[in-house]
């Protein structure tokens, strides 16, 4: 059953974004194969891990002081290339439809990290 699902973790811009969709799908399933615990973006722009996406009722939960370096490993393991603009994120979603990571554009994501278009 579908329910309101709390995710958080890092995203970054890729250096070079992936435009051929179907190279997309492969990456996206090799990511979530893989047991990195990252993905990219439906727009192939992004990657963000998640550390989360459980049901959500309230509480507080916390992050290691190493998840960003963590993050940054899993994507080179994953021949990855991001640029230097990590951000921290914390999204409510309703996990019936799409995530707002899998949605979010990188104009959006330039536009609410305060980060040049």
């Amino acid at each position: 059953m579908s329910h309101q699902v709390l995710s958080f973790g890092f995203m970054a811009p890729l250096v070079t974004p992936i435009t051929d969709a179907e190279e997309r799908e492969a990456l996206r399933d090799k990511l979530y194969y893989g047991g990195l615990g990252i993905s990219i973006n439906y727009e192939g722009t992004l990657v963000y891990s998640d550390h989360g996406g459980d049901e959500f009722w309230g509480g507080i939960t916390f992050a290691s002081i190493e998840a960003e370096t963590q993050f940054e490993e899993a994507c080179r393991s994953a021949g990855i290339d991001v640029t230097h603009e990590t951000r921290f994120y914390c999204s409510s979603w309703y996990n019936g439809e799409d995530s707002d990571m899998d949605d979010i554009t990188l104009d959006e994501f330039l536009n609410k990290t305060g980060q040049e278009v």
